[in-house]
């Protein structure tokens, strides 16, 4: 692709439709500075696209939300549900429970030129698949096929594809504390989150 092309079509898909077993109750409806988990996770997403799909019950007014014909499957499942739900070339994928997403290091992953099918943050040594960039139609066919053999991890999804791989010291350079990766599980992490907003 020639450096003066324009950026391809993007969209976001922001998966909110996990059972929350650990948090006990809907946890993108906890508040955080007065404003639910999921609110704050589509507004990061949705300052560098100009798409956004919720995949879950709910979604803030004025945002699309697709439920899940089958809730409870994994979130592969709900991102092959996402990707049949935009036409965007490229799509960020992000979980609702992310709520302190850095817009710059989700632009910096739409800015990355080349022919990888994901473009994939690496955090403590580790590919962080719920803060990256897919190619909408490799990733929907692999989800398919991985699905289809019974496969439901995320992270299965990277092996089906070509990755390009964004080394720690890169997206540090705009998300220095890696706010965009600290997500809630339990009613502890939302307590912890609160403490961290509140020095």
């Amino acid at each position: 692709m020639s450096i003066d092309a324009p950026p391809p079509p993007t969209a976001a898909i922001v998966l909110a439709g996990g059972g929350a077993r650990r948090f006990g109750s809907d946890k993108t409806r906890a508040l955080v500075d007065g404003r639910p988990l999921l609110e704050l996770a589509v507004e990061a997403v949705a300052d560098v696209v100009g798409e956004v799909v919720v995949v879950g019950p709910w979604a803030p007014d004025g945002v699309r939300h697709v439920v899940e014909p089958e809730r409870g499957q994994g979130p592969l499942a709900g991102l092959a549900h996402g990707l049949r739900s935009v036409s965007a070339d490229h799509v960020l994928v992000v979980g609702g429970d992310h709520p302190l997403l850095v817009p710059a290091l989700l632009q910096l992953l739409l800015d990355h030129r080349d022919d990888a099918d994901a473009v994939v943050p690496i955090r403590s040594g580790d590919p962080e698949p719920l803060v990256a960039r897919y190619r909408r139609d490799v990733a929907l066919a692999a989800a398919d096929a991985l699905l289809a053999d019974g496969r439901r991890k995320l992270m299965h999804l990277l092996d089906e594809m070509s990755v390009h791989e964004v080394p720690e010291p890169t997206w540090r350079q705009v998300d220095p504390d890696g706010r965009s990766f600290q997500d809630v599980d339990t009613p502890e992490d939302l307590t912890a989150l609160q403490d961290l907003l509140a020095d």
